[in-house]
């Protein structure tokens, strides 16, 4: 069976999927996740806030996009270990546990909005969390 079966894009459309395309990835994992890795994909082009930008790339607005994130807990989706630039790998090796941070902040953003303890106003949740995967992992989030 391949990937795109398990998450087929109609009905996942946020999930970054492009036929012959492979991701490069950040999989970290998270006290409350058990047996499962969160994989945030590194982008050429990040136009949002929902994310790590790196600094010191050569790459203009590269970074680690937190809004489309995916939840696994198979690692058939594992793919071989890739290369990235340099920079990028040395930025992210220095600021691991800021990103892991903020990272976590955007996760838990939105499990709180959801579940009624912090209630983001409706721009703010948008602009966060409109084109954001979170909406597929609500059971592995626990909710």
């Amino acid at each position: 069976m391949t990937k795109s079966l398990h998450y087929p894009r109609s009905l996942y459309p946020e999930i970054l999927m492009k036929v012959n395309r492979n991701y490069n990835i950040v999989l970290f994992e998270l006290d409350y996740l058990n047996n499962c890795y969160v994989c945030v994909p590194f982008r050429s082009e990040m136009l949002h806030s929902n994310c790590y930008k790196f600094k010191y790339s050569k790459r203009n607005a590269s970074g680690l996009d937190f809004s489309k994130f995916v939840i696994i807990n198979k690692s058939i989706y594992i793919g071989q270990t890739s290369m990235v630039d340099p920079d990028e790998f040395n930025e992210f090796y220095a600021y691991k546990d800021l990103i892991h941070k903020k990272l976590e902040k955007y996760i838990n953003d939105y499990v709180n909005h959801m579940k009624g303890i912090r209630i983001l106003n409706q721009q703010e949740y948008d602009r966060k969390y409109q084109y954001s995967t979170l909406k597929y992992f609500h059971k592995e989030l626990d909710f």
